[in-house]
């Protein structure tokens, strides 16, 4: 049986990222931190910049 949101429930947000172990050098195509910023705005993470730069980027887009 499917539930209903009650009124006032606040709405479901699902949120996604991708943690990639590629180095943003070695990305074909790609070079700036224009673009590396661009990617990150889109839930792309850069694994090289270590868990505490990653991790912090995340949850600082999931409280937002």
């Amino acid at each position: 049986m499917e539930k209903q949101a009650k009124v006032g429930e606040p709405k479901l947000v699902l949120n996604a990222f991708v943690l990639s172990p590629t180095k943003f050098s070695d990305l074909l195509n790609v070079g700036d931190k224009t673009q590396k910023t661009e990617l990150e705005d889109r839930h792309v993470l850069f694994m090289e910049d270590g868990g505490d730069s990653y991790l912090k980027k995340m949850f600082a887009r999931l409280s937002a």
